[in-house]
């Protein structure tokens, strides 16, 4: 069995792409899992400053709502979402995970957080917090990721009905800034599951879809959260156990 994946690029950065392909076919990956790219929703080039932020925000969002729709109309039962700049870790464990892990998973999860994250790993709303759910699993709620995450079937509707189209995205002038990006609602939202381990890291490469440079320490803060993971019975109660 194979699971389907789209991974988000800027049609312009064919660096990156190559980047993703040299990792992905140095990795396991390719044992569990087939992609294709779909192109990331740019930003016009003469909308700078904080409103360039807003709307970068926005643009990964849609980015993502094109694969959710495109999984949606093929009747998959889930998609996987990478965005260009994911890099495998602990690759020889991830089929495990998703097909021997995930058959045990509690009733009604949505989304699978497969160890990517923001420039920052900051903390959404509500705080970040842990609950085992089964051996190598646990639930999240309030984890900022979008670079690399298992969307299930049952979260596809929302997701749809909740970001902006395209079109509406064409509309939108300058002034809008996003009071809550996209990886903060995703973050907090339904249930969200996570493993012990990170199977996917950023490059730590300048990112073109969210508008901003990604922290240099990024692969420490996750192995770093994720070795409080395995320490703790429960999880860690509050963000501060991981800084």
């Amino acid at each position: 069995m194979m699971l389907s994946a789209f991974v988000i690029s800027l049609p312009k950065r064919s660096d990156r792409r190559k980047e993703f392909e040299s990792a992905w076919n140095a990795s396991h990956c390719g044992k569990a899992i087939s992609y294709e790219y779909l192109p990331a929703l740019e930003v016009p080039e003469h909308i700078t400053g904080q409103a360039r932020v807003g709307l970068c925000d926005l643009a990964c969002a849609i980015s993502h709502r094109r694969a959710v729709a495109l999984a949606q109309a093929a009747n998959l039962e889930g998609i996987i979402v990478f965005e260009d700049d994911a890099v495998p870790r602990n690759d020889e464990k991830l089929a495990e995970f998703l097909f021997v892990t995930l058959a045990k998973a509690p009733a009604g999860w949505n989304t699978v957080n497969l160890g990517g994250c923001s420039a920052q790993w900051r903390p959404a709303t509500p705080a970040l917090r842990f609950e085992r759910q089964a051996p190598g699993l646990f639930r999240v709620r309030g984890m900022v990721t979008t670079h690399a995450i298992l969307y299930h079937k049952n979260v596809y509707d929302e997701v749809l009905a909740s970001v902006p189209t395209e079109e509406e995205f064409r509309m939108a002038t300058g002034d809008i800034i996003t009071t809550r990006p996209y990886d903060q609602w995703l973050g907090s939202h339904g249930v969200m599951l996570t493993g012990e381990i990170p199977y996917f890291v950023q490059s730590g490469s300048t990112s073109d879809i969210i508008g901003c440079p990604h922290n240099s320490s990024v692969a420490d803060l996750i192995e770093k959260t994720y070795e409080t993971l395995r320490n703790s019975p429960n999880g860690p109660p509050t963000p501060a156990s991981i800084f």
